[in-house]
């Protein structure tokens, strides 16, 4: 007992320290709420918590060092797209995002009424690195006339959550078309990699012919690798979306060893097998 308050002691501290360092501008609530909020995420999540500031979402990770030095992990992932994606489809706007945002960073659960009568939850899971929307109740939300939810649209959904909108149309609808493959071939799994992350596309059915989308960030250091192999750092992003599209490109590292790229949607797996290895002499 007496450890499990000295660890709720030194993370409140840290909280406090981290909360008193975010600028006045980005503050969504008050500090003490700020702090309360990581303790208590750290203190559920197995020490991980999650803030939204302005287009970002930031992951934390507390470090109590060596004499009760404070330090932390941090990363953040761009959610401009995923805001933009959910007020066009659950038609709500600026205003309800803000109160949203507000509820995600004190309590990660943040409910909201949109346009049409329709309460809507957003949630956010810090350890599992997911977040999300889900209808609670009103008037059944219109639903097209097909039977089968639009995997186009979805696809588009998480491309534009993960890439923003930094791709030409044309490779757009290119990685469109593979996410699709990939949810069709890996029981709805899916996985686009950048360079310094990959990110984890899943659908979830859900009753009246929805889906829940789901896209896990998870660090990777395929870029790191691909430019060891000597691919040139403007290239590195074509080399990526061949990746993302299917292909298996073949490299040759500073050995001599061809080594080539495959992905497991399924796992969120990245590996770089030895496909040749080049004769001494």
């Amino acid at each position: 007992m007496a450890r499990d308050r000295n660890r709720s002691r030194d993370l409140r501290r840290v909280a406090e320290h981290l909360a008193s360092e975010i600028p006045e501008e980005a503050l969504t609530a008050t500090r003490a709420e700020i702090a309360t909020s990581l303790l208590r995420q750290w203190l559920t999540y197995d020490n991980h918590a999650t803030l939204f500031f302005d287009t970002e979402q930031h992951y934390l990770t507390p470090d109590i060092g060596v004499g009760g030095k404070i330090g932390f992990g941090f990363f953040k992932v761009d959610a401009a797209g995923w805001y933009k994606e959910l007020m066009q489809d659950w038609d709500f706007g600026e205003e309800e995002l803000g109160v949203a945002i507000r509820q995600l960073n004190v309590a990660q659960s943040a409910q909201i009424e949109n346009r049409r009568g329709e309460f809507l939850r957003l949630w956010a899971n810090p350890k599992e690195r997911t977040k999300g929307l889900e209808r609670l109740g009103g008037p059944p939300r219109a639903q097209p006339p097909s039977e089968t939810p639009d995997f186009v649209k979805l696809a588009g959904r998480a491309i534009t959550a993960v890439l923003s909108d930094k791709l030409p149309p044309a490779d757009r609808d290119e990685l469109v078309a593979a996410v699709v493959r990939q949810w069709a071939a890996h029981d709805n799994h899916a996985l686009i990699v950048t360079g310094a992350k990959k990110h984890h596309v899943i659908l979830e059915p859900l009753p009246d012919r929805l889906c829940r989308l789901t896209i896990r960030p998870l660090k990777s250091d395929l870029g790191e690798r691909l430019l060891a192999c000597g691919v040139p750092p403007d290239d590195l992003h074509l080399v990526l979306h061949r990746i993302n599209l299917g292909e298996r490109p073949v490299f040759a590292d500073e050995w001599g060893q061809l080594g080539q790229v495959t992905i497991d949607p399924k796992t969120a797996g990245v590996s770089m097998m030895v496909v040749f290895l080049t004769p001494p002499g």
